[in-house]
């Protein structure tokens, strides 16, 4: 019986990227021999036209391969963690891969993930190199957040890791039982412990929109870590 690779794809008005993304994702995917696999595109309740158009994605698929795409549409907008959260719950692969929509994280290097993967790592991580792109806010930013990490918790967050990672069945299990509301995904995988590898990439161009991810919900995020994660009392 052949394995399933989920693909879990949070959206926020990522109209634009879409149709492209699922184009490079199908034909990645096709040459992944001995492999199914499922696509779940979950849409963090975008105000553009994202709903429609993967709608009709999967109107399209349905009638080509019998409907290997899966669709979750939020009420509202509850953020990416939420986004990914829901499209792990929902992934009924051997493993799933978590892929942004906006064509940053590179398609063409799942099969390198999977090869991690078939040699018996649980967590495959992707780790972002360093982009001449990058503003001075964000590089000193991410030090310091992984800098404080460090002191404040026990458990180790490799600098530059992204939510661009594979993640085995075990470990998709033992997150979805987690039930903390306010969380941080990777913070969360790295807690669990596992069997972890790492693979370096160049994080593309963001073909269309703007990113999701603002200066002030970026450190939001980063204060719900050290909250969430810190050894320390309140």
């Amino acid at each position: 019986m052949s394995k399933t690779i989920s693909i879990v794809v949070p959206v926020f008005n990522e109209e634009g990227n879409i149709p492209h993304l699922f184009d490079v994702l199908s034909k990645v995917l096709s040459a992944v021999k001995n492999y199914d696999h499922e696509i779940i595109f979950v849409d963090d309740g975008s105000a553009d036209r994202s709903a429609e158009v993967i709608k009709e994605i999967i109107a399209g698929d349905q009638k080509v391969s019998g409907g290997k795409i899966k669709y979750i549409e939020f009420s509202r907008n509850f953020g990416k963690e939420m986004a990914i959260t829901a499209g792990l719950n929902a992934c009924a692969g051997d493993c799933a891969m978590i892929i942004d929509a906006d064509l940053q994280h590179p398609v063409e290097m799942i099969p390198a993930f999977i090869a991690e993967w078939q040699k018996g790592f649980e967590v495959v991580v992707g780790i972002r190199k360093k982009s001449k792109s990058d503003t001075w806010v964000k590089v000193i930013g991410s030090k310091m957040f992984y800098k404080i990490m460090s002191r404040i918790s026990e458990t180790d967050i490799k600098p530059n890791s992204t939510d661009f990672r594979l993640l085995d069945r075990k470990v998709i299990d033992a997150f979805n039982q987690c039930t903390e509301r306010t969380r941080i995904t990777r913070g969360l995988i790295a807690w669990l412990g596992f069997k972890k590898s790492y693979i370096e990439f160049e994080a593309g161009p963001r073909v269309n929109g703007k990113a999701g991810y603002s200066t002030a919900k970026l450190i939001k995020l980063a204060l719900f870590s050290f909250v969430s994660m810190s050894l320390f009392s309140l």
